[in-house]
C-alpha cells in the first residue's frame, strides 16, 4: 500500500510540471505613484532570471516565456524605489500586472558618497564583499566585481532584543560582472545583516550573459556554469521532489531528533550508525502546494555528502568530499517545481553549502545538462596557502562558571562561547567541548562533555557526593 501511493503522488508530481511548462505572457504599465504619469524605458525583469523588458515611450510593457507557476517581478526606474510583485499564472497564461513607483526621495548626492569614504567604510566593505560576492579562498573572488562600490552604505544596528549587527544597504542596484560564469547582474539589495556568528542577505537579481571572445570563453563559461549546478542547493531539491534514486551526487544522513551533536571522533566510519545515520530520499515528506510549489518537510538537520566532487575536508579526516548541512527552523520549506528555494529565510545553510555566495549564483532559467559529470575540480580548488588555510582553522574556548566555589553534589553551571580565527568556516571544526576535573596531581575526578550550538556552550555537571 505504501509503495502504490508513492507512486501515484509521483504521477501527481510530473502531472504538475507538465501543466507549468507552457508558455505565459505578462503585460502591465509602470507609473508614478501620486500623478499617474508612466514611466518609459523603466525596467521590468522576473527576479533571478535572464528574461526583462524596457517598457515603452507609454510606460507598458509585454513579456512572454515559459515561467514557473508562481514568479517574482520587479519594476525599477532611476530615482524611484524598486517594487516587487508576486505574479500567479494558477489557471491563466496571461496576467496584467499595474505598477506604481514612488519617487526614492532618500537618494544621496555624489558629494556626499565621496565625504562617506574613508579606512573604516573600506573595512566594512571587505567584509561585505567576504559574506556577499566569495569568500576570500574561492578562487571565483578575483573574477567578480562590483563596478558600483560607492553606492553601497554601512551602519550598526543596535536592536532592543538580540545581537548588534553590522548592515548594508544599496540606493543603486550592484552593477556586477562575473567573469567566471559568464554573467552581468544588477542586484537590487533588499537586506544584508553581518552578526557575529552569521550572516544574511536577501535581494532581486536581474542576469545578462555575458558576449564570449572566442568558442573557449564560451566552453569554459558553459562548463563552470554546469560545474557549480551540480551538488547545488537546487539540485539536491529536484532529486527529492522527483524521488530519484541515491546516486553518485547526494549521501543524505540525519541524527536523531532528541540528540544534540556528539560526534567524539573525525573518523567518519566510527560516528557512521552512531551519530549520523543514512536515510534515502524517498523517506523525505514533499507535498505539492496547489500553486505548482511544492512544500519539503524538514524535521532534522541533515548531513549532506557531495560525492561527486573532490574536496579538502576538514571535518572528517578520511572523507574527501564536501560536506553540507540544512535545517528548517519551522520544519519546513517551500520550492518551486525546478527546486529553487522560494523564502531564502526557511533554511540555514553550513558546511559547503553555506560557501556560496553571488559569485556561484545561476540564474532560474539556466538549464542544466542531464548528461554532464562535473570532472573539472579546478574552480573547486581553495586558493590560499597551507599556512594561512592552518591559521584560519584556529579556535579557543571560554568558558565561565556559575560562582568560584561549589560543594560536593552541587550542579556547576556551564556556560561560555567559542572563539573563532574565523568564523566562516566554525561548521568545520568543534562540535562539542570536553571539561574534565582534575585533583592537583592532575589525577582524573570527572569528565563531561558539552555541545557547541551557534558558538555557544551551557550545560551543567553535578559533582560526587564523595568528593
Amino acid at each position: 500500500m505504501i509503495f502504490f501511493k508513492m507512486r501515484v503522488f509521483l504521477a501527481v508530481l510530473f502531472w504538475c510540471f507538465t501543466l507549468t511548462l507552457k508558455s505565459q505572457t505578462i503585460t502591465g504599465i509602470v507609473v508614478e505613484k501620486g500623478s499617474g504619469l508612466p514611466l518609459p524605458f523603466a525596467n521590468i525583469f522576473v527576479n533571478n532570471t535572464t528574461q526583462g523588458i524596457a517598457t515603452d515611450e507609454a510606460g507598458k510593457f509585454s513579456l512572454s516565456g515559459d515561467f514557473p507557476a508562481q514568479i517574482e517581478l520587479v519594476a525599477s526606474f532611476v530615482g524611484y524605489v524598486t517594487q516587487v510583485k508576486a505574479v500567479s499564472f494558477e489557471g491563466k497564461s496571461k496576467v496584467e500586472v499595474i505598477f506604481e513607483l514612488s519617487f526614492n526621495e532618500s537618494n544621496l548626492s555624489e558629494v556626499e558618497l565621496k565625504a562617506k569614504r574613508d579606512k573604516s567604510w573600506e573595512r566594512k566593505y571587505q567584509q561585505f564583499e567576504s559574506v556577499f560576492l566569495a569568500l576570500p579562498d574561492d578562487p571565483y573572488k578575483s573574477e567578480i566585481e562590483i563596478l558600483n562600490p560607492w553606492v553601497v552604505e554601512f551602519d550598526k544596528v543596535n536592536p532592543d532584543e538580540g545581537p548588534n549587527y553590522l548592515r548594508a544597504s544599496a540606493q543603486e542596484p550592484l552593477k556586477i560582472t562575473n567573469w567566471a560564469l559568464g554573467y552581468r547582474m544588477d542586484y537590487y539589495l533588499q537586506d544584508f545583516r553581518l552578526l557575529r556568528d552569521g550572516s544574511r542577505y536577501f535581494g532581486q537579481a536581474q542576469y545578462e550573459p555575458l558576449i564570449p571572445i572566442d568558442t573557449q570563453e564560451e566552453l569554459s563559461w558553459g562548463n563552470a556554469r554546469q560545474s557549480n549546478y551540480h551538488s547545488s542547493l537546487r539540485q539536491l531539491n529536484q532529486s527529492i521532489l522527483l524521488n530519484s534514486p541515491d546516486s553518485i551526487y547526494f549521501s543524505l544522513f540525519k541524527k536523531l531528533p532528541d540528540q544534540t551533536d556528539r560526534r567524539r571522533t573525525n573518523d567518519f566510519n566510527i560516528e557512521l550508525n552512531q551519530t549520523i545515520f543514512p536515510i534515502q530520499k524517498d523517506s523525505i515528506l514533499r507535498r505539492p502546494l496547489g500553486d505548482g510549489n511544492f512544500r519539503i518537510f524538514l524535521n532534522e538537520r541533515l548531513e549532506i555528502h557531495h560525492i561527486d566532487k573532490p574536496w579538502p575536508n576538514d571535518y572528517y579526516n578520511n572523507i574527501y568530499h564536501p560536506i553540507s548541512w540544512i535545517e528548517a527552523p519551522d520544519g519546513f520549506y517551500d520550492v518551486d517545481r525546478n527546486g529553487t528555494l522560494l523564502n531564502p529565510t526557511q533554511l540555514v545553510l553550513s558546511g559547503y553549502l553555506g560557501r556560496q555566495r553571488v559569485a556561484r549564483t545561476l540564474p532560474l532559467d539556466f538549464i542544466p545538462k542531464p548528461d554532464f559529470q562535473a570532472s573539472d575540480t579546478k574552480s573547486e580548488e581553495i586558493v590560499t596557502s597551507p599556512a594561512t588555510q592552518l591559521n584560519r582553522l584556529r579556535e579557543k574556548v571560554w568558558l565561565t562558571l556559575s560562582k568560584p566555589y561549589f560543594y560536593p553534589g552541587e550542579t556547576a553551571w556551564v556556560g561560555g562561547r567559542m572563539l573563532y580565527q574565523d568564523a566562516f568556516l566554525a561548521d568545520s571544526l568543534s562540535r562539542i567541548v570536553h571539561v574534565d576535573i582534575l585533583k592537583e596531581n592532575s589525577e582524573l575526578v570527572q569528565s563531561a562533555t558539552f555541545p557547541i550550538q551557534e558558538g555557544k556552550i551551557s550545560g551543567g555537571l553535578v559533582l560526587p557526593t564523595e568528593m
